[in-house]
């Protein structure tokens, strides 16, 4: 006779109150003017209405684990965001200059106040 063990798993999801700022919070690194070129690590680039729009997806998404963020808007007022599945630490050699973007590592993964 075969036995079976079964595991019942409740997950409750709560609502993060009030905004998180995550310019200058403890979730996500900022190193200003500086771009982590790795292209074929990119998960999505995709023109974003603001820097927090850009921020909040990729502390949402698991395998985001940094972005560069274009520091200005195009003409219809979007913003460049590449969401990276590498982040500097993996590729420190390639986190180069450049006064058109910013890097942004993610610390902690919103995921992780879900449980």
């Amino acid at each position: 006779m075969e036995r079976y063990l079964i595991f019942l798993v409740s997950v409750s999801f709560r609502p993060i109150s009030g905004a998180i700022n995550l310019e200058s919070s403890s979730y996500i690194q900022i190193d200003k003017g500086r771009y982590l070129s790795v292209t074929k690590d990119a998960i999505h680039s995709i023109f974003v209405l603001s820097p927090d729009e850009c921020r909040m997806k990729c502390v949402r998404t698991l395998s985001c684990l940094s972005l560069n963020l274009a520091t200005v808007s195009d003409d219809n007022g979007m913003v460049m965001c590449e969401m990276l599945s590498t982040n500097k630490y993996e590729f420190s050699t390639q986190l180069k200059p450049n006064k058109n973007f910013h890097h942004y590592t993610v610390l902690v993964s919103i995921f992780s106040f879900l449980f």
